[in-house]
């Protein structure tokens, strides 16, 4: 929404969006924001405007597990390389949860790091 006076906000599903997700419509957001994004909040909400299917896809999702209504997801395409020289590598594991009554798809996102140090040998 864009006031007259040039101030603007972005929403999606009742959640503020920076500007750089609320400039697009949804279905062009890019499943590589994921990784880059720390905010919860707004993982969930572009976990739920890409969908499963597409960041899966795009980023390579391996199945972990899956039990019943439940499946665990790891996405370990993102490496950082610090100032130091040092790289930091991180994977995202994403717990997938289906609600029998609604069929609404709901998720648990998490970050982990690890890192590779070069040896001076």
């Amino acid at each position: 929404m864009e006031y007259a006076d040039g101030f603007k906000v972005y929403a999606y599903e009742g959640v503020r969006l920076p500007e750089k997700y609320g400039k697009v419509f949804a279905n062009q957001w890019q499943a590589t924001w994921l990784l880059e994004e720390r905010n919860a909040e707004l993982r969930r909400v572009l976990i739920q405007g890409i969908g499963y299917k597409r960041i899966c896809e795009e980023l390579g999702a391996i199945e972990l597990d899956s039990w019943q209504e439940y499946s665990l997801l790891r996405i370990d395409n993102y490496q950082e390389i610090n100032r130091r020289g040092s790289t930091s590598l991180e994977f995202m594991c994403l717990l997938k949860m289906i609600c029998l009554s609604t069929g609404n798809i709901h998720n648990i996102a998490r970050t982990f790091k690890y890192s590779i140090r070069k040896r001076g040998y």
